[in-house]
């Protein structure tokens, strides 16, 4: 008969060796030489980056095939030499990662988040060896516009020549005031400014629900609109007739 023993308790050393060696290769992983950026790397990409392109920002980090660039735009230089130095510095990242897919750069301007790019790593060594031009490479960029909503808003209302006041945007509002000169005071007028504002809103982030627009008089007096995105594109697609959506409005005046 085969004796029988007691059920020992399982040992923990099984479990802590292999969890001794996930930390082993995660470690490996991180240091092992092409495969992203030690930390001595990017700090040294960091420094390459502010000597040659004037570009200040935070340490590069990498993820798997893709390393990540984090840069200020210096408000005083010209959009010909910001993109000109960004491209410098994203091909000094990808110099610097050999093997990485991917370089992506964030840039910031005055405190805020500005935009963001990424190109192909494979394409900036090509840049930098002479077989692309720069303007194929910046046809090729994905683009992504990081500005605050607020901030994109009124970039759009001044473009089209509207004197913004201010612009606020919380987590899923907006309120505007805008400048309203005598010419474009008359009660048709304010309608088709509404209307114009209403469709530049409803192209932004879909979060931004309620919008409340001020619209400042030369007489010192205000007009103030308010309406929701649910009833603005119910307007637009034709499920709200337009006698409909001007009804929903909340209108006021202040004196």
């Amino acid at each position: 008969m085969r004796p029988t023993h007691p059920p020992r308790a399982r040992t923990p050393i099984l479990a802590l060796g292999l969890i001794a060696l996930s930390l082993a290769l995660a470690q490996l992983a991180c240091n092992f030489p092409g495969l992203g950026l030690t930390e001595a790397e990017a700090q040294d990409l960091q420094a390459q980056i502010a000597r040659q392109t004037f570009l200040q920002g935070e340490t590069p980090s990498s993820d798997g095939g893709q390393v990540t660039l984090i840069l200020t735009w210096p408000i005083e230089m010209d959009p010909t030499t910001f993109t000109q130095s960004l491209l410098e510095a994203m091909v000094l990242a990808a110099q610097a990662a050999p093997r990485a897919e991917s370089i992506q750069a964030h840039v910031w301007q005055l405190g805020q988040s500005f935009v963001a790019v990424e190109l192909a790593a494979s394409d900036l060594l090509a840049l930098q060896a002479g077989e692309l031009d720069a303007e194929t490479l910046l046809g090729a960029m994905a683009v992504d516009d990081a500005r605050p909503a607020a901030t994109r808003v009124r970039q759009e209302l001044e473009d089209r020549g509207y004197f913004v006041v201010e612009a606020e945007a919380d987590a899923d509002s907006i309120e505007l005031e805008l400048y309203v000169d005598q010419a474009y005071a008359s009660d048709a007028a304010l309608i088709a400014q509404w209307l114009e504002v209403f469709e530049l809103l409803a192209a932004e982030d879909e979060w931004l629900q309620d919008w409340t627009v001020r619209f400042a008089l030369p007489d010192y007096s205000r007009t103030i609109v308010s309406t929701t995105r649910e009833d603005y594109l119910a307007y637009q697609s034709g499920e709200l007739e337009p006698a409909a959506f001007l009804a929903r409005l909340e209108v006021a005046r202040e004196p």
